[in-house]
């Protein structure tokens, strides 16, 4: 059933990936949502020492101090896939605006309903909301 309800949205692997919402529906049937801590690579990807702050306490570790979370994200990142996001001279590949106008609105029904179930706008991946975010943080 679990493969079956993507395959019914989506014939094309490369987007059933992204569509998180068919995924995360069929486990919050049978693992309690205060089990499952949801993350985002883009916060990992801006704040890590934040990231893993809140993975500590997700799993009610002893909090780890400031000094410690920086020297533990500073360390050399292993299975990094930038690879998969650069042209073989090293230069960042760029999506093209309408491909990221297509994607946004294929992947907007899934984000909403992805967002109303966790409780979190994070999860819209709509641009105004992470650069209202970022706004917050530096008042």
């Amino acid at each position: 059933a679990y493969a079956e309800n993507v395959d019914n949205v989506c014939k094309v692997d490369g987007l059933k990936h992204s569509m998180y919402y068919m995924f995360v529906s069929i486990w919050m049937q049978v693992i309690p949502r205060d089990q499952i801590l949801f993350l985002k690579s883009e916060d990992l990807k801006e704040d890590p020492a934040d990231v893993l702050r809140r993975v500590y306490k997700f799993l009610e570790l002893s909090p780890v101090s400031h000094e410690k979370l920086l020297q533990i994200v500073s360390r050399q990142h292993i299975n990094e896939q930038n690879f998969l996001h650069k042209a073989d001279n090293g230069d960042k590949f760029k999506m093209l605006p309408s491909t990221r106008d297509l994607l946004t609105k294929f992947y907007k029904p899934f984000n909403q309903k992805l967002a109303l179930l966790l409780g979190d706008d994070r999860f819209l991946w709509d641009d105004n909301y992470h650069k209202e975010s970022r706004e917050r943080k530096l008042h």
